[in-house]
């Protein structure tokens, strides 16, 4: 669920505690030259400790086989690559055969001691460039994450604020963020650039959050803080602000706006909207009417929090009483979520019991939960008669798949629109030996209620089953410049203020053909079921 992305989608919070190390065999006698750093060797073990410990525990709760020893070598390449260097063939054969964690360990800190002081493989920084090899045998999805982003699926890099600025992700951010491996070592925190690309240029505003509300937008720069301006000399220090200081006054220049702009943020918690209509009323609800005089409603689903299935519900049910006759659902760029509140959201238009998704795992024993189905809810029997359709695309992943899954799999509606994007992988959060960091890991996959793959893997082909293709008949491609164009005008819509009146594409359903489809066949389901 987690995401992407955030692609990435949790199945739950919970985190695995790191395992006592045991001992640790001493460092060789005699150092190379490099080693004149006097934070080397305390630096060598701990990067031998945490790669070592990692690469077993991940081996162990992977979705696939996969060995130690395997994960070892690629991260040692990697360290090496990002030193502009090859890792010496001997490294290589004795991590290839380093079958014990203590071998593991020895062979970690003897091939970052023979690197010296090299920037790239320094501290923290060095142990998450490392695990990023990691990936060269494991999916794309894993890696290091904040734990004070876990609760929001929908970012790992908002500041808080609900903002994201250019370079504030990656593993430098990462590394920037969580400072030297162990605190206390002596080690300068601050000799880690600031990733963060100057001038500031916001990429991404989440829905709901309180740089929405306070009306900023992608591309804008941020030029002041506290109306102390922001330079190339002090980016550093006014970062830290961005990530801890509350409330903060934002001076911003909009390209195409003469003036600057000034912004009030207040840092607090708060849910990423998940949920989005046709337009926003002045209280700053949502009108999901797609055409009030035939009572068809629209919802487009987003990033699915923890705790959005009511909100969802809620929703239904005034729409229930207000009379709907047809729901475009629109999946087209929901990046997935949660698992459980997914399959809490498919659920609500089946009978109570049908499967939405199962869920395959190394260690079955381990999972919370592995088959999933409709559960009991109070108005089902509306939500299952109402008449519907469902528009997926190539973003649709994860959660939004799981929904058109099941919708498909149990001919609830027609799917139409483009063949999804192909992510089942259920991720789990796992405890690392860095303050502030965790470790996402696959460890299971997703499937359709029929029992098929949903997931696309490396070595997957066009005429595999994965993702979810639109029923026969509902293929109805956009080219890509439109599909872009549409996804930023939604995605503007969605994280528009109620006092902002600018009109933006997605506000007309004529420029949608998807969405113009999606309504003209409800329309002619409605009329069919009123004919005599």
């Amino acid at each position: 669920m987690v995401g992407t992305g955030m692609g990435a989608w949790l199945l739950a919070a919970v985190l695995v505690a790191a395992p006592t190390p045991g001992a640790v065999p001493k460092p060789p006698l005699t150092p190379p030259p490099e080693a004149a750093d006097p934070l080397l060797p305390r630096d060598a073990w701990n990067f031998a400790e945490t790669i070592a410990d990692l690469a077993e525990r991940i081996a162990d709760e992977y979705a696939q086989e996969i060995t130690p020893e395997e994960l070892l070598v690629a991260g040692l390449t990697e360290l090496y690559t990002e030193a502009g260097l090859s890792l010496p063939n001997h490294f290589r054969q004795r991590a290839e055969k380093a079958s014990s964690p203590d071998t593991r360990r020895l062979v970690a800190h003897d091939a970052r001691l023979a690197l010296g002081s090299v920037a790239t493989a320094k501290g923290v920084l060095g142990v998450i460039l490392a695990t990023e090899g990691f990936n060269r045998v494991l999916d794309p999805y894993c890696g290091f994450m904040p734990n004070r982003n876990a609760a929001i699926a929908a970012s790992q890099s908002e500041f808080g604020l609900g903002l994201e600025l250019e370079g504030a992700n990656g593993p430098r951010w990462l590394a920037f963020q969580a400072g030297w491996l162990t605190p206390g070592n002596g080690a300068d925190r601050h000799a880690i650039p600031n990733p963060v690309v100057f001038p500031w240029r916001i990429t991404r505003v989440l829905p709901g959050s309180p740089a929405a509300q306070a009306g900023l937008r992608p591309d804008d720069r941020i030029t002041h803080i506290n109306g102390d301006a922001v330079t190339a000399r002090n980016s550093r220090t006014l970062i830290s602000r961005l990530l801890t200081v509350s409330p903060l006054e934002l001076t911003i220049h909009r390209p195409g706006t003469a003036q600057p702009i000034v912004r009030k943020l207040v840092r607090e918690a708060y849910v990423p909207e998940s949920f989005f209509g046709v337009q926003r009323w002045n209280d700053g609800s949502w009108d999901y009417w797609l055409d009030k005089d035939e009572k068809i409603a629209y919802i487009r689903i987003g990033t699915i929090e923890s705790e959005t299935e009511e909100s969802f519900r809620a929703i239904l049910n005034a729409l229930i009483e207000k009379g709907v006759r047809g729901l475009v659902l629109d999946l087209r760029w929901c990046p997935g979520g949660y698992v459980v509140p997914t399959t809490q959201i498919a659920g609500m238009f089946l009978p109570e019991g049908k499967p939405i998704t199962h869920i395959t795992s190394r260690h079955p024993e381990r999972n919370l939960r592995s088959d999933m189905a409709a559960g009991s809810i109070e108005g089902r029997e509306a939500f299952v008669k109402l008449p519907m359709i469902a528009l997926v695309g190539p973003e649709t992943i994860g959660g939004g798949e799981m929904i058109a899954a099941a919708l498909q799999d149990h001919k609830r509606c027609p799917i139409a629109g483009q063949r999804t994007f192909g992510k089942a992988n259920v991720m789990m959060p796992m405890a690392t030996r860095i303050p502030g960091l965790s470790y996402k890991i696959s460890t299971g996959y997703s499937l359709r209620p029929n029992g098929e793959n949903r997931h696309r893997f490396r070595d997957s082909k066009p005429t595999d089953p994965w993702g979810v293709r639109p029923d026969r008949g509902w293929e109805i491609p956009l080219t890509l410049a439109l599909n872009d164009r549409l996804q930023a005008s939604a995605e503007r819509q969605a994280i528009r203020p109620r006092s902002d009146r600018t009109a933006v594409a997605f506000d007309d359903p004529l420029a949608d053909p998807q969405k113009l489809i999606a309504a003209k066949f409800l329309r002619e389901q409605i009329l069919r079921s009123v004919s005599p």
